[in-house]
């Protein structure tokens, strides 16, 4: 009706059951989010009630700047208060790729979740998938400070390199999540050859030096403290259970056992 278009103009929501349009899409390109690289190939499906929008999307690729590839296996936008001036807004994307391209991705503007994390792709190896949450007032002008991003993956055959001092983590399985506030990842991995849980939390966003606290346990036998160093293994005999925590700093390192 003519009244319900009017006050729609004004700001007033339009009831859903006025309105009711869905669609389909093949072979889609589109930016998701910003200046993200654009998703290429994917097909899906849209729906249009009077007051929510919702667009789905799966099956295509994210062509990286460095030619490194993301398979985006799911994507889900939807869009509530279509009146408003600022409409509510979420974005969900899914997406599985090598750690470095999937680090180059999330790490592209205006997310910078990689080096906001302290994470360094050329030290990082491995298969991972990820979920990636954007909440956003959808308008002309998005207000400053208004996008709030989230992601949470699981890595896979996982190796960082020289995450402390001599030691590395091989073959690991680790979830890391990854908020405005920390990034935190945990998991079993092999620490120098030697099976270990670790857990890492990194604050984002603060001033001043950047603190990340590392917690390792595990239970050494001797050659496992072999690996771990010549100077461990003639102080202590395995088989032994440790459970060590380190606190780097940008500014200085310490630890605790």
């Amino acid at each position: 009706p003519s009244a319900t278009v009017a006050a729609a103009l004004q700001g007033q929501n339009i009831p859903d059951d006025m309105v009711d349009l869905s669609f389909t899409l093949t072979d889609v390109a589109t930016r998701y989010f910003e200046d993200l690289p654009p998703l290429r190939g994917a097909l899906g499906t849209g729906r249009l009630t009077g007051d929510n929008f919702r667009l789905e999307l799966k099956d295509g690729l994210v062509l990286l700047p460095s030619g490194n590839e993301v398979y985006f296996r799911h994507g889900v936008m939807t869009t509530t208060e279509l009146a408003a001036k600022l409409s509510p807004t979420t974005f969900r994307v899914q997406g599985t790729a090598a750690a470095p391209a999937l680090l180059e991705l999330i790490d592209q503007e205006p997310l910078r979740l990689a080096r906001e994390g302290g994470f360094d792709p050329a030290k990082i190896d491995g298969e991972a998938t990820v979920e990636l949450t954007i909440d956003v007032p959808l308008a002309r002008k998005i207000p400053d400070n208004s996008v709030r991003v989230a992601a949470t993956a699981q890595l896979d055959k996982a190796v960082i390199r020289d995450v402390l001092d001599g030691l590395s983590i091989e073959d690991g399985r680790l979830s890391v999540e990854v908020d405005e506030t920390a990034v935190r990842a945990s998991g079993p991995v092999k620490l120098n050859g030697a099976a270990a849980n670790i857990t890492w939390t990194r604050p984002i966003g603060t001033d001043g030096p950047v603190e990340s606290d590392i917690i390792v346990e595990a239970e050494l036998a001797q050659p496992d403290l072999k690996r771990l160093g010549e100077e461990v293994a003639e102080i202590i005999s395995g088989p032994v259970k440790v459970k060590a925590t380190a606190r780097l700093s940008s500014a200085a390192r310490s630890s605790r056992g």
